[in-house]
């Protein structure tokens, strides 16, 4: 397993995509942070515009700052994340949210 890990649902191939749709009315921001735990490389997408490009795994959460990309993919209204995790050896595992502030 992976540490620091609480597995909900079992994974059992070696590529996972998440989705979870939201909606803002608010796009502005000074910072724009991912909140991610994954095992292992993960691509983190807003409305389709890539915002993170992880490799290798993480033991815990961490916060990861993407304001930039933010700014660039966060509209008002409905917006879509989307999480495509790979696994090649070892644990399984992604969560992944976004804050900000």
């Amino acid at each position: 397993t992976t540490p620091g890990a609480v597995v909900g649902t079992e994974w059992r191939t070696q590529d996972l995509w998440l989705r979870q749709e939201f909606t803002t009315a608010d796009t502005q921001m000074t910072l724009g942070l991912l909140e991610i735990h994954h095992d292992e490389d993960a691509d983190v997408y807003l409305n389709g515009k890539l915002i993170a490009n992880l490799t290798g795994f993480t033991t815990d959460y961490g916060m990861v700052e993407v304001t930039e990309a933010l700014r660039k993919a966060l509209v008002p209204g409905r917006n879509v994340l989307a999480v495509h995790c790979r696994q090649t050896v070892g644990g399984q595992f992604i969560d992944a949210g976004l804050s900000v502030q």
